[in-house]
Parts: C-alpha cells; sequence; structure tokens
C-alpha cells in the first residue's frame, strides 16, 4: 500500500543566525533522492539529505538561509508518487522591524565598516504553516 504521511514538515530548527534546517518526514516506498524534491521561494533546490528512520520512513532535511536583509522565504516540501503530488509549505516570515542604530565608518579609500544592533522586533523569523496540498498529474 502506498501512503503518504500528510504530516511532512515535521520540524524547524533554528541552528544559527543565519541558518534553519527543516525536516519533512515522508512515509513510503518512494525513493527519497528522486521523489522528494524542495522549492526555496519557487526555485528547486538539491542540496537537501535525507536518512532512513525504519523500512518506509525517510527523513528529508533542507537548510535554509534566510536573507539578512529581511527578505520571507517560502519553503514547500513536495513528495511525488503515482503521479500525485503532496505538498506542504513553510514561511519564514522577516522581522518586521529595520536594523536599529546603523553606523557606517570609513576605514581607507576602498573599504567601510557598518555596524548596527538587532530590531527591536525580538521574536526575529516568525513561522507560517501552509496546509498540505494533493495535486494531479
Amino acid at each position: 500500500i502506498n501512503s503518504i504521511n500528510w504530516t511532512l514538515v515535521s520540524s524547524i530548527t533554528q541552528l544559527n543566525n543565519t541558518q534553519y534546517r527543516i525536516d519533512c518526514l515522508t512515509t513510503t516506498d518512494i525513493n527519497p533522492s528522486t521523489d522528494v524534491y524542495w522549492l526555496v521561494n519557487g526555485v528547486m533546490k538539491s542540496n537537501s539529505m535525507y536518512t532512513s528512520i525504519d523500512v518506509l520512513t525517510y527523513n528529508n532535511t533542507l537548510l535554509v538561509y534566510p536573507d539578512p536583509l529581511g527578505v520571507s522565504v517560502n519553503v514547500t516540501c513536495i513528495a511525488m508518487i503515482g503521479g500525485v503530488n503532496y505538498s506542504q509549505s513553510v514561511i519564514l516570515h522577516a522581522p518586521s522591524g529595520p536594523p536599529n542604530n546603523v553606523r557606517g565608518f570609513i576605514l581607507n579609500a576602498t573599504s567601510i565598516k557598518v555596524n548596527w544592533t538587532n530590531s527591536s522586533e525580538t521574536n526575529g523569523y516568525v513561522i507560517e504553516y501552509t496546509t498540505g496540498g494533493e495535486t494531479r498529474n
């Protein structure tokens, strides 16, 4: 029996200030190297990894580096089986406030240094889940 776990996106972990790990679980007999793929802002990414949890369960992982200038990032995990695409999206919304106390310093004729403090927006990136969808080919 072919089935897909509708949970798909199982966890989002902030690894540091510039990197998030997004895990997508698939529970089926598909091949995760060819039947699971990721879109980041609509662009297919091929640098994902997967590990086998058991005979029919894979954890597919993508590392995401949000834009430090405050652009939101839309990440979609898509699993294909039997001509059907199952997907779930996660949006990392950038903080709404700009950085504070921005100061520029001229170091020499070809270099500058810019310092700032973080935005007063204390929650950083805000995560939004979009419910999974099904598309038949």
